[in-house]
């Protein structure tokens, strides 16, 4: 009885269009998605292939719209740096600090997403966390309480809290890093898929401008830049 209202269709094809797509959701996408779920027997195989092979899913505004998840941003950054993804407990840590506490959500509607993912405190430990897993370092401790802290303390002593640093120079081609316009070209499109802002883009330009060829310090520098702007927090 629920499914045959139109409503219902309507409420789940808004729900997978601002989850998979974008948080603001146009209202005639909506309205067509919800019409082609409910007029397919509400069938969610079929909506899906829908909205992934439809024009608006792939528009300039919908494309790198939404904010990663700590989820998203943790599994990204390991992927692009081509290194493992942290110790367990070091995950879960990095993960709490950041706001997503695997199966632990805040109550049964789950996280809210979108912009409520940054706030001062998270951002920082971003940016934190990026430099950690590009230079390798020992992750802060959040201010846990009695056993908790106690277990986490022995952790860290056993080296379970210690990031090894990654191998930022098998990133990159020798040809990538011959000058400061080809890496600088490389790194957005390892880390971004896209192009910086003309601003900071500018800043890069002036960092990397008297650097050829490449160091490795310079590299990891870079790296930690970029995954420090705005655009990198997007997906």
């Amino acid at each position: 009885m629920i499914c045959d209202k139109p409503e219902c269709a309507r409420f789940i094809a808004k729900k997978l269009w601002r989850f998979f797509a974008q948080d603001q959701p146009p209202e005639p996408v909506v309205e067509a998605l919800a019409a082609e779920f409910h007029g397919h027997g509400m069938d969610l195989k079929h909506l899906m292939a829908v909205i992934f092979r439809s024009k608006e899913f792939y528009a300039p505004e919908v494309i790198r719209s939404q904010i990663k998840s700590p989820v998203q941003w943790l599994i990204a950054g390991t992927h692009q740096l081509q290194a493992p993804l942290p110790t367990q407990p070091m995950s879960l840590v990095m993960l709490r600090q950041l706001g997503q506490e695997l199966f632990n959500p805040p109550n049964v509607k789950g996280w809210d997403g979108g912009i409520a993912w940054i706030t001062t405190n998270s951002l920082l430990d971003r940016y934190n966390f990026a430099a950690a897993l590009v230079e390798g370092d020992r992750v802060p401790l959040p201010g846990l309480m009695g056993q908790m802290k106690s277990v986490m303390n022995s952790m860290a002593e056993d080296g379970l809290m210690q990031i090894s640093p990654a191998n930022v120079s098998a990133l990159f081609s020798p040809a990538d890093l011959s000058n400061p316009y080809s890496f600088l070209a490389a790194l957005q499109a390892r880390f971004l898929n896209t192009e910086l802002k003309p601003q900071r883009l500018a800043s890069f330009n002036d960092f990397l401008k008297s650097r050829s060829p490449i160091e490795e310090t310079d590299i990891r520098k870079a790296i930690r830049l970029i995954m420090c702007t705005p655009e990198y927090q997007l997906t």
